[in-house]
């Protein structure tokens, strides 16, 4: 069986698994995704299955299969996905597999089980076309949309069982000019909460000229953390951001953003900001507000007594969340809103493979190959974060991302999808990709 019929006869048996409603923030469908990927490993006949549920109610499933050569490749997804916020939105049921025009709706068909699928449908291929020509071992954890907040425990006690030579990353998508791009990198992130509490409980806006307002409190803090150029005003913020080699600023100059359909793909009424994208989406970092919260948003009328805000930092190689949690300490400090109260840390490392590696140059050929030349751009690491900087330092090895997802795949919102065509041509590109590796 080749490999386009093995993808139009397998691709149905996957439709369970985008169907099961795995949503690490409400601790559903852990259970059943485990088992549905054990008796998957299995049909596909792996050597090994191991399922560790050592630091977490969401365990991690894990499992080798023996190639025809001495090389191995680590894979990493993650089973959870995002939990739906106003299911009004979506234009089909949200965890019903459905294909319309081409393109396969579900939630998590982009991010990631759209690429677990593509990854366990080429071992079928393999498998019954002479094997695998590498080892494989898949590493696939439950907890990556809460953060992966025991991810690095898992690591420190199994890293020895998951040595390779290279390990593929869990994403990748064709931009809006519908280029594939290979990432070799993530930014990190720091994200938190500012709180302000002002009273013990809520109080009548009659008294609003005499008592202090908690929202008051925090919009001036927030507004003294950037200025009118969108410049972080964080004492020290920018000072370990290291400048980059004419390697990675060959790699950005080859980028291309096309602004007006990024625009129309979201609705953005806005003139972006800078003029440099490219540039600014990989080696800028950012300081979001994602949220704020004032009171009882069905109250009126009255002064609340607390008010936060959630805030969402993006940071490139070099700078370490450890320091930028304590410049923004000594900011609030010395801006006088000691009242601002950190809340709910959590951070991931930034982290970004050498893009002359071997095997990332294995990639780009075989992406040129399957997508065209003028269609594959490298970038030296993607403007989202991810847990990627414990695999590469622990492991020490190069870590690249490649994936099925586009610039319409609408990850992390209503009617997310993917493109039938995208998940076939990722799945050709992997198979050349282990083919070149093998040799």
């Amino acid at each position: 069986m080749n490999l386009e019929d093995t993808i139009n006869t397998t691709f149905i048996e996957y439709f369970e698994f985008l169907e099961i409603p795995s949503i690490s923030t409400e601790q559903k469908g852990i259970e059943e995704s485990i088992d549905w990927l054990k008796k998957r490993f299995e049909k596909l006949g792996a050597e090994q299955i191991k399922i560790i549920d050592d630091f977490s109610v969401a365990p991690v499933i894990m499992a080798k299969f023996n190639g025809n050569s001495d090389k191995t490749i680590l894979i990493y997804n993650h089973y959870d996905v995002q939990p739906i916020d106003d299911i009004d939105k979506w234009e089909t049921e949200p965890f019903r597999a459905t294909i319309i025009n081409e393109k396969l709706f579900c939630r998590g068909s982009s991010d990631c089980k759209g690429e677990i699928i593509a990854r366990l449908m080429l071992i079928d291929y393999f498998q019954n076309n002479g094997g695998l020509p590498c080892n494989i071992i898949f590493f696939i954890e439950g907890e990556e949309e809460i953060g992966s907040p025991n991810l690095q425990k898992y690591l420190d006690k199994y890293h020895l069982e998951m040595s390779a030579d290279v390990c593929l990353w869990e994403c990748g998508w064709k931009n809006e000019k519908e280029q594939i791009e290979i990432s070799c990198g993530v930014k990190g992130i720091l994200s938190f909460d500012l709180e302000v509490q002002t009273a013990k409980q809520t109080i009548h806006s009659a008294y609003a000229g005499i008592v202090e307002n908690p929202g008051w409190q925090l919009v001036k803090c927030l507004s003294s953390l950037k200025n009118e150029h969108n410049k972080i005003t964080i004492k020290g913020f920018y000072d370990d951001i290291i400048p980059l080699n004419n390697t990675l600023i060959n790699a950005i100059q080859n980028l291309e953003f096309d602004e007006e359909s990024f625009k129309n793909i979201y609705g953005i009424t806005e003139e972006l900001i800078g003029s440099e994208h490219q540039l600014i989406l990989v080696n800028e970092p950012t300081f979001n507000i994602s949220n704020i919260q004032v009171g009882d948003r069905l109250s009126s009328n009255s002064i609340p007594s607390i008010a936060s805000a959630k805030i969402d930092c993006r940071f490139v190689p070099n700078q370490t969340p450890e320091k930028i949690l304590n410049l923004l300490k000594q900011h609030i400090k010395n801006n006088n809103f000691e009242n601002i109260k950190i809340r709910n840390v959590h951070y991931e490392s930034a982290y970004r493979s050498d893009i002359t590696n071997s095997y990332i140059k294995k990639l780009v050929e075989s992406t040129k190959k399957i997508y065209g030349v003028d269609q594959c751009r490298l970038i030296p690491n993607l403007s989202g974060g991810g847990p990627m900087s414990i695999f590469g330092e622990l492991l020490d090895i190069p870590i690249v991302s490649i994936g099925c997802s586009y610039s319409g795949s609408n990850v992390h919102s209503d009617n997310e999808n993917i493109r039938l065509n995208d998940l076939k041509q990722n799945i050709n590109c992997l198979r050349d990709w282990m083919l070149k590796i093998s040799k």
